[in-house]
């Protein structure tokens, strides 16, 4: 059997993450509610700690909600 028929054979697997751009668009989007929302008087190192978890845990559910969709 040559490569090319093993390749052929082997079922196509889902790519572990949803493309670039959709992490870009939802936590770019996101992050403008966050700052419209956000109190003024905070200091920015709160700020910065919030974002960076808010994308954190935003990156978690989309490759979670991609990889659920995928496996349909």
């Amino acid at each position: 059997m040559t490569f090319e028929e093993k390749m052929q054979a082997q079922p196509k697997m889902a790519t572990k993450w949803a493309p670039w751009w959709v992490y870009f668009v939802i936590i770019v989007g996101a992050n403008y509610l966050r700052r419209g929302t956000s109190p003024d008087g905070s200091s920015p190192e709160i700020r910065v700690v919030i974002a960076l978890g808010f994308s954190a845990a935003l990156c978690v559910i989309i490759t979670l909600i991609y990889r659920a969709a995928a496996r349909r």
